[in-house]
């Protein structure tokens, strides 16, 4: 799905415990299959987070102020071809645990 909706190898994002402080009523909210809602900015069309059913979200590390460096790989299972960006950091077959 990262590679359908990013058309890159991968998405580096974080799972953070963030709010949107202000703009929320810009956002357009879209779902391809009422599980996952993808957010993204009503004025230019950049992808600014995925919000999942039970709550968690999670936020492309570009869009963060400050930065926000990667703390682990997740999906390797369905990663294709591509290299380990950071193989030091701890990886999950799926989402993180």
């Amino acid at each position: 799905m990262c590679r359908k909706h990013t058309g890159a190898a991968m998405q580096l994002g974080v799972f953070p415990d963030f709010k949107v402080l202000k703009g929320e009523d810009k956002l357009i909210k879209w779902t391809g299959n009422g599980t996952i809602f993808r957010y993204s900015c009503g004025t230019c069309g950049s992808f600014c987070y995925k919000a999942f059913e039970d709550g968690t979200m999670v936020a492309p590390l570009g869009s963060l102020e400050p930065y926000v460096p990667p703390t682990c790989h997740i999906m390797v299972a369905h990663k294709g071809e591509q290299p380990i960006m950071f193989p030091e950091l701890k990886q999950f077959e799926n989402g993180p645990e």
